[in-house]
């Protein structure tokens, strides 16, 4: 993206009036019409925890997302994700239960319903 879009537009004393120069940098970055989205803040990719974090607990992250966007996140605290679903996503069986673990202790996911066998 060229930075010129990104640009505000300017009162009379300088100062940005929050409106864009170019009308086209809102058409731009609007929401995906017809399709699921998340955010991601700045703040989170760039704080220690999201850069520590392994790649197991990063594919944990991905598909609760995916599960979220999948609710049209509108099911936020009553997702149900399988270990089927972590196995699929490219997690190891056996390294499932840490990847939750660290994900847990990280802050990016909450369990609200522990699941059973079978």
């Amino acid at each position: 993206m060229s930075t010129h879009l990104a640009r505000r537009k300017a009162d009379a004393t300088g100062r940005s009036t929050g409106k864009f120069a170019d009308p086209r940098f809102k058409k731009l970055n609007a929401v995906p019409q017809g399709q699921a989205f998340l955010w991601l803040t700045r703040d989170m990719v760039e704080s220690p925890a999201w850069r520590a974090m392994s790649q197991n607990a990063r594919l944990v992250i991905d598909r609760v997302c995916v599960e979220h966007m999948g609710h049209g996140g509108g099911q936020n605290g009553f997702l149900p994700v399988t270990y089927d679903d972590f196995e699929n996503a490219g997690i190891r069986r056996g390294s499932i239960r840490r990847a939750i673990a660290e994900a847990l202790a990280l802050g990016f996911v909450q369990m609200t319903q522990k699941g059973t066998r079978g």
